[in-house]
């Protein structure tokens, strides 16, 4: 069994994968919203176009992906400020551990930064409970998602472990392809951005006989984020206090 295989269950897209998932992004129903969100000073139909045309991963982002970033960054934020991006090799590939505040712009707003300083976007880890329907599911895996499970039970729970464990090791280490993933089960809701020790046992899963060992070639690389407003913070405090 090929490592395609052995995680098609997670994986983002392949190559071949692409064009069918560009399919079925154009014939949904809900595409010529996106698209007038997105371009809005373009034909829809002209868009359309564009999608069925896209081959590869790297095509979607640039094309599409980059560009629904930067319509957020245009029509939401003053000031975008990043540090520490001058101290990363772009020919290394890192695990980079991000609180969580917003279930997109966290890793999205990271991978915009990440292109324009010269680096690889990243694998971005996203919630089994998010990857629902056949629109979102095209999009995510389009652009480099790759599915964490959420909620399984007790007897499951360590085969998931250990398979995204697995994963990410073979994510960094033979795709070399560099991973985005939130320290912690959920966006931080009160502010406490302590790191789940859960996920970092989970990391040393694909290595057990040295745990120090295999968390360290694993390359992490801590990231902070912060906004001037809480994302959705009338929406977290009702979950937390109403």
């Amino acid at each position: 069994m090929n490592a395609t295989d052995q995680f098609e269950d997670l994986r983002p897209f392949v190559a071949d994968e692409i064009p069918a998932a560009m399919q079925r992004i154009a014939d949904s129903e809900a595409f010529d919203a996106l698209a007038r969100y997105v371009f809005p000073h373009r034909d829809v139909e002209e868009v359309r176009r564009m999608v069925r045309a896209i081959r590869t991963t790297d095509e979607f982002q640039m094309s599409v992906m980059y560009h629904v970033n930067l319509r957020i960054i245009r029509r939401s934020i003053t000031r975008l400020t990043v540090d520490g991006l001058d101290a990363l090799d772009p020919a290394e590939r890192y695990l980079f551990i991000s609180n969580h505040r917003d279930i997109m712009l966290d890793s999205s707003l990271l991978q915009n930064l990440l292109h324009e300083a010269g680096h690889r976007t990243t694998e971005i880890t996203f919630g089994s409970n998010l990857m629902q329907g056949e629109l979102a599911t095209a999009i995510g895996r389009a652009n480099k998602m790759f599915k964490v499970v959420r909620d399984s039970n007790m007897h499951d729970f360590l085969a998931d472990s250990l398979q995204l464990s697995a994963y990410i090791r073979h994510t960094l280490l033979e795709k070399r392809e560099s991973i985005w993933i939130a320290q912690r089960n959920g966006r931080t809701k009160d502010g406490d951005d302590r790191t789940d020790r859960g996920i970092v046992k989970m990391f040393a899963l694909s290595d057990r006989t040295n745990a120090a060992r295999a968390i360290r070639s694993l390359h992490i690389v801590p990231v902070a984020v912060s906004y001037q407003w809480e994302p959705c913070d009338i929406l977290k405090t009702r979950e937390l206090y109403l």
